[in-house]
């Protein structure tokens, strides 16, 4: 999240909309994954899909683009247990989730039918990202957008927010 942080992809920086690709791409360099990579009016949009598909079962759905701001807001910080900077929330924390859980399942559970798509257009109503990937035919069966929401409501077919807290106790050796 920190790393995508820095890249300040605000509408008209091409260069650092490239720079984002080009990060994501090498995070996934050596992972047994398939990249599309697509330009839409000179927007950047990847796919990266565990199986060769345009249908996985599971697909993360993320913007790298966030809102303009001053350059300090491009580096993040930490206070607390919260880390801070401009798109921490909206919404490269959970791209950076997406990409880290893609990649630990490409690795770990090579059978997984997961998919990421990742557009640089949101904040200027993304008439050249999504639509334009769904209308090459990325339909999964199951949609997760982390964008924000309404309320930490779970909504169907529009944008939510769903927050969860897992802790989990195992025993060494067991599964």
């Amino acid at each position: 999240t920190e790393t995508l942080i820095r890249f300040r992809t605000v509408d008209g920086n091409d260069s650092a909309m490239q720079q984002a690709a080009r990060f994501v791409k090498e995070y996934f360099k050596n992972i047994p994954v398939k990249i599309e990579e697509f330009n839409f009016n000179g927007y950047p949009a990847l796919v990266i899909t565990t199986k060769d598909t345009r249908t996985p079962k599971i697909f993360f759905q993320g913007h790298l683009d966030v809102v303009d701001g001053k350059a300090e807001q491009f580096e993040s910080f930490q206070d607390a247990d919260k880390l801070y900077g401009r798109g921490s929330v909206d919404m490269k924390g959970f791209d950076a989730l997406s990409m880290h859980l893609l990649r630990q399942m490409a690795i770990q559970h090579p059978e997984a039918d997961l998919g990421l798509m990742l557009t640089f257009d949101e904040e200027i109503g993304s008439p050249n990202g999504a639509s334009q990937l769904a209308e090459a035919g990325f339909v999964p069966q199951l949609l997760i957008n982390g964008d924000g929401g309404y309320n930490d409501a779970v909504i169907h077919a529009e944008k939510g927010i769903l927050k969860i807290k897992l802790i989990a106790q195992t025993t060494a050796g067991r599964h």
